[in-house]
């Protein structure tokens, strides 16, 4: 099953819907004042602070599935949504990082697009041409290994991804769920590169 959280709103495959609300959806900017004003008048203030704290505590899901067909087959991947990394930015909710990142999508789709060497552009075509069988090819701060999986669904080249310790379980899992050839290793960008990279420099850095 796949499932989406938000707003306390459980979304599953089938149409059904679960509980919780849509908070500011329809109705006109006059309309919604003039309701804002009515439940202010009848005492609703303690209702919506009742309600918005059911919705608070609903259970979030964590871990979704997903899948996209193409032309070498099928790409599957477990996501999780709320993992924390040993080493995440201040900002809020950037540790929830475990997911597919659109960036992620977009390079794994141009790499399935372009890797027969057709591109128009000739430093893509330089680039695209050193990812051949055989390549040694290093992606960083890979995540859920989602490009590395992409590119080892079309290319016999050696592919390592990386990323911190806490990203390994589900990263080796996404590489067994999609059944690739592709080496998953720690690699923290602030200390000293490893050895095992310094003594196989990869052809592609992604």
């Amino acid at each position: 099953m796949l499932g989406v959280w938000s707003e306390g709103i459980e979304l599953k495959s089938g149409g059904e819907v679960a509980v919780g609300s849509v908070r500011g959806v329809g109705g006109d900017k006059k309309g919604g004042k003039a309701q804002a004003k009515d439940k202010k008048s009848a005492g609703a203030g303690k209702k919506d602070k009742e309600d918005k704290k059911k919705r608070d505590d609903t259970p979030k899901q964590t871990r979704i599935t997903r899948s996209w067909p193409h032309a070498a087959g099928e790409l599957k991947l477990v996501e999780q949504t709320s993992f924390d990394l040993d080493k995440v930015s201040p900002s809020p909710g950037f540790a929830d990082i475990q997911k597919v990142w659109d960036s992620g999508l977009a390079l794994a789709s141009w790499l399935h697009r372009h890797l027969d060497g057709k591109h128009g552009n000739a430093s893509a075509r330089t680039v695209l041409g050193l990812l051949r069988d055989g390549a040694t090819v290093l992606e960083i701060g890979s995540g859920t290994g989602l490009v590395s999986i992409a590119l080892a669904q079309v290319r016999r080249a050696r592919i390592t991804a990386t990323d911190l310790d806490s990203a390994m379980e589900i990263m080796e899992e996404n590489v067994a769920y999609n059944g690739v050839n592709v080496s998953a290793r720690v690699l923290d960008w602030d200390v000293e590169i490893p050895p095992w990279v310094q003594e196989d420099w990869p052809h592609v850095v992604l």
